[in-house]
């Protein structure tokens, strides 16, 4: 995917998208529990809160697919500076965000438990030509080799080994996304 590399080391891709509107849903628990993503256990009737993302004033949207509450804690807080960050603890809550969110960029943890992993959820991501120009990144422990062919043969832009590097990840965001948004620290 792309050739290349950048001046901050890392590889340049045909796949960085423009994120120019995109709305962000905030779902209740109970809002959650009726579309069968998570059981609900409070905020019972509390509605979806929606909010328009489209003035180039506003922030670009990511979407951090993680199932670790912790390392989603960690990204809201580290990207939230810069970015609207979305998240997705599964492959099911994953469809569901893209049915009202249009992300610049999606950091996709590889090893996600439950019905699929990351690099399968890629592959039926990048099997919809509506969502080519979105780039996928591959955030895993694993750093074989190997890990990394199989990434980016599922289609990610690009492979990232844990524990991340702060600003690294903040200078690849911004380069995938062709991102003006200065890096908030």
């Amino acid at each position: 995917m792309g050739g290349g590399g950048s001046s901050n080391g890392w590889p340049l891709t045909s796949q960085g998208a423009a994120c120019t509107s995109a709305t962000v849903i905030t779902m209740s628990e109970n809002d959650r529990a009726k579309s069968g993503l998570v059981a609900s256990t409070s905020d019972r009737g509390a509605p979806a809160e929606a909010e328009s993302i489209s003035s180039p004033g506003q922030r670009p949207s990511l979407l951090v697919v993680e199932d670790d509450p912790d390392t989603q804690a960690f990204m809201k807080a580290l990207l939230g500076r810069s970015y609207e960050v979305a998240t997705a603890a599964s492959a099911e809550e994953f469809w569901a965000v893209l049915e009202h969110l249009t992300p610049c960029i999606i950091l996709m943890d590889v090893s996600l438990k439950g019905s699929q992993d990351g690099l399968t959820l890629t592959r039926q991501f990048r099997a919809d030509p509506q969502w080519n120009a979105i780039p996928v990144v591959a955030l895993t422990a694993h750093a074989t080799t190997e890990d990394r062919e199989r990434a980016l043969d599922a289609g990610c832009a690009v492979y990232v080994s844990k524990p991340i590097d702060r600003r690294r990840l903040l200078e690849l965001i911004r380069s995938l996304t062709a991102d003006p948004v200065p890096i908030a620290e």
